[in-house]
């Protein structure tokens, strides 16, 4: 890290070591952002709520100095900041801020790995999700299915009609 800025990064994990990796992040006090999703299963007479990463096998680190780079690095289910060339790459507050705002107050969102059809671009004006950029996917009488594109997975959500302005 010779040209070193402060930011958010994102780091590579083992796979199904995102819950650990982040824990023990918490435990040396590096900032941290695990986006989760509940997604529901069933057991034996029971059904299941797990908290599964949104981004599998990727934890958002926040970054001050390169002491917090050396310390983040020696955490047990670390492989690698994702990087460009010889660049760790980084993201931008915006985005974090996002992807949090989706994944803590978002209600009845559903997770799609594939792009959906390109529809009407809007923005959410009112509600827990107010702020963020959509693209409407269908209109239903009142209610209106719109997407947000978050680093590669599309989210979408359910918004009432009078809660969206066109852009």
């Amino acid at each position: 890290m010779s040209h070193f800025v402060i930011g958010w990064y994102v780091m590579y994990t083992k796979p199904r070591h995102e819950h650990k990796v982040a824990r023990q992040l918490s435990e040396k006090n590096i900032p941290h952002f695990l986006p989760t999703t509940k997604e529901t299963g069933t057991g034996k007479n029971v059904i299941l709520i797990k908290e599964m990463p949104l981004y599998p096998s990727y934890v958002f680190v926040f970054i001050d100095g390169p002491s917090g780079y050396y310390n983040s690095i020696n955490v047990n289910g670390y492989c690698s900041y994702v990087s460009f060339g010889n660049k760790i790459a980084t993201v931008s507050n915006d985005v974090i801020n996002k992807i949090r705002l989706i994944t803590e107050r978002g209600r009845h969102i559903e997770i799609m790995h594939v792009g959906l059809p390109q529809g009407q671009k809007a923005l959410i004006t009112k509600g827990p999700l107010a702020g963020i950029g959509c693209q409407v996917v269908r209109h239903k009488q009142k209610n209106v299915t719109v997407t947000v594109d978050l680093l590669g997975k599309i989210v979408t959500a359910v918004v009432a009609r009078q809660h969206l302005a066109v852009v």
